[in-house]
């Protein structure tokens, strides 16, 4: 199934609902029935016809916990080396 935009993809720099549509019935839709689709909390996978054509193909949609550098391991990785970094700078200055 194709959907298609109001922009031409090169003359656009953003991702709208139906890119989210084109990519699910491409990959998900037809391959994947009784399975978890988990999204992040971006507005675009909020809409209301992500919701439904995914809970209407039999999958089950779940959101992600809101972000937070708490939750997200990455970011006790970037303060290590940040501090790492620091300490190291400081013994040059």
């Amino acid at each position: 199934m194709v959907i298609s935009t109001s922009a031409p993809d090169s003359m656009r720099n953003f991702i709208v609902s139906t890119d989210i549509l084109e990519f699910y019935y491409e990959f998900i839709k037809d391959k994947y029935n009784n399975h978890l689709v988990i999204m992040d909390n971006a507005v675009i996978h909020k809409s209301k016809i992500i919701r439904e054509t995914i809970e209407n193909s039999k999958n089950e949609l779940l959101y992600s916990v809101p972000y937070h550098p708490e939750t997200n391991s990455i970011e006790e990785f970037f303060q290590s080396i940040k501090t790492l970094y620091q300490k190291r700078k400081s013994k040059y200055i």
